[in-house]
């Protein structure tokens, strides 16, 4: 066929140049006069094909598109753009990866039925079978491999519903018995910010050469550890769970801000590497609980001393118990300065109590209103006034001082009405300040008219003033009356009345 294939192409060309030289006739062909040709247009046509400098510029050119960029140690990365076809635009992201040749693509697909071809393969290929690895995907989590077996083609289609993309990956060098197609196909997922830009709540992973397990760094705060796991939340709300079988943590508690390197599927509990405490926020201490409610929770220490401890929806309990009860021994992790109610992270229950008894630890706030050596008297908001007697074992709490008109928690058991031992004396505020007197004012003239209930001064002003005389302070001269000099400080009622504090009195030798 190749024989036949190249006589027909020289008897082709021997007779074009015949034609050239000869007319039908045999004659010698005329030679054209030379003329100046017109000049010919030339269409300007738009290239199908922009390139950018970046993943971030081709993405802010295609509103819609996200892409994750080719894996750290990738060579040859280009990024571009295509447009005019039954999809556009297109984005394309060229690479090569540990010898291999890949193209990358991604266009809007809103929904998983509107998917078309954007991979541009016209190739024919010999096997297909359906890769599981994310729920996000089409066909309840997989995604299409067309693949030649003895040869290195594949193409790896998908649909993300998160980011209503559908996706492509092309290689004629990385298939084949590895299929490392399949590895690159597992990096590239899973998209962590959705079309919109609200993330998708997983943290990014980094691909380096010689290992396709997914390595990266997260940062968060320690919610719980344990002998083989620790938990972290994350500043975006996540919570990741990563495995300790060969690491050893040290001085990590509870509420410390942690950096960790992981190894593995993030999806898939990986499993922590190195583990850094970056802000050391947490401590800890022991003792039995003395009181609680579902804001405070106080612990006495094997010292004596009991410390006051806020509580707060993220307090993690754990231990013995899933709930905080009177009398439990306790681990605490706080944050924060210990004597100034500082916030409970993880509470350990090392010992479960009882709150069965409801004649223990029973609370009454009040205002102190008498203070003896012995005793405290609160009135409290009811209008009762109760007794309690201070004893040696009385423990005090606050960072206020125990005074008359001191807002207090008094912890006790038994009954108020009997005047119990007071087990603690929480100083929950000071004295409420003494509110400051009405606007004075002071007027000076001769009495006009004075009694036991008023006084009228013409004043130097030349006007006539009135004041009833109430808590009245008199200084001055005595025995003084009408004609005699008077200076009245008074403040105004709401209602325009006048009514004196002191009145200063000085006779006149004008009567």
């Amino acid at each position: 066929m190749r024989k036949i294939c190249s006589v027909l192409m020289t008897l082709l060309i021997v007779l074009s140049v015949l034609g050239a030289c000869t007319t039908l006739s045999g004659a010698a062909a005329p030679v054209p006069a030379e003329v100046d040709a017109a000049p010919q247009p030339v269409a300007n046509l738009p290239s199908p094909m922009t390139n950018y400098a970046s993943l971030q510029a081709m993405l802010a050119a295609t509103p819609g598109i996200n892409m994750k960029d080719a894996p750290i140690g990738a060579t040859n990365v280009s990024y571009d753009t295509i447009t005019g076809g039954d999809v556009s635009p297109i984005a394309q992201i060229i690479f090569q990866f540990e010898g291999h040749d890949y193209t990358y693509r991604a266009a809007v697909c809103l929904t998983e039925s509107a998917m078309k071809d954007i991979a541009g393969v016209y190739d024919q290929f010999s096997a297909h079978k359906d890769v599981v690895t994310d729920a996000n995907l089409t066909a309840g989590g997989t995604y299409s491999l067309d693949y030649s077996d003895g040869t290195t083609l594949g193409l790896a289609t998908w649909y993300y519903a998160p980011t209503q993309c559908q996706y492509s990956l092309f290689t004629t060098t990385g298939s084949g018995p590895d299929q490392q197609i399949e590895e690159i196909v597992d990096y590239l997922l899973p998209i962590t910010t959705a079309v919109d830009g609200t993330p998708l709540m997983l943290p990014q992973t980094t691909m380096t050469p010689d290992s396709f397990n997914a390595v990266g760094t997260v940062e968060g705060t320690v919610v719980s550890l344990g002998d083989n796991a620790i938990i972290i939340n994350m500043d975006n709300g996540n919570t990741l769970s990563f495995l300790l079988s060969n690491i050893v943590t040290v001085d990590v508690m509870p509420g410390d801000q942690v950096s960790i390197d992981y190894s593995g599927d993030i999806l898939d509990t990986p499993e922590a590497v190195t583990i850094t405490v970056t802000e050391k926020v947490a401590a800890q201490i022991s003792g039995v609980v003395t009181q609680h409610d579902t804001k405070m929770v106080y612990v006495k220490t094997a010292t004596g001393n009991v410390f006051a401890f806020v509580l707060t929806d993220k307090t993690l309990v754990s231990g013995k118990a899933t709930v905080i009860t009177t009398n439990a021994e306790v681990k605490v992790t706080y944050t924060g300065d210990i004597l100034t109610h500082p916030v409970v992270t993880a509470i350990e229950i090392v010992k479960a109590g009882s709150d069965n008894d409801p004649l223990v630890n029973k609370t009454l706030d009040g205002r102190v209103t008498q203070l003896t050596t012995k005793t405290v008297y609160i009135h409290t908001n009811s209008g009762h006034t109760y007794k309690f007697q201070r004893v040696s074992s009385t423990e005090y709490l606050g960072k206020y001082p125990l005074e008359v008109g001191a807002k207090i928690r008094v912890t006790y058991d038994g009954y108020a009405s009997k005047a119990p031992e007071a087990k603690i004396i929480n100083v929950l505020a000071p004295p409420d300040p003494t509110p400051p007197g009405p606007k004075t004012y002071k007027a000076t003239g001769y009495i006009e008219a004075m009694d036991g209930n008023m006084i009228s001064i013409l004043g130097d002003d030349g006007k006539e003033y009135g004041f009833l005389l109430g808590k009245v302070k008199i200084t001055g001269d005595s025995d003084c009356g009408v004609g005699d000099r008077a200076t009245v400080t008074y403040y105004l009622e709401h209602d325009g009345t006048k009514t004196a504090t002191t009145i200063f009195f000085k006779k006149t030798l004008l009567k």
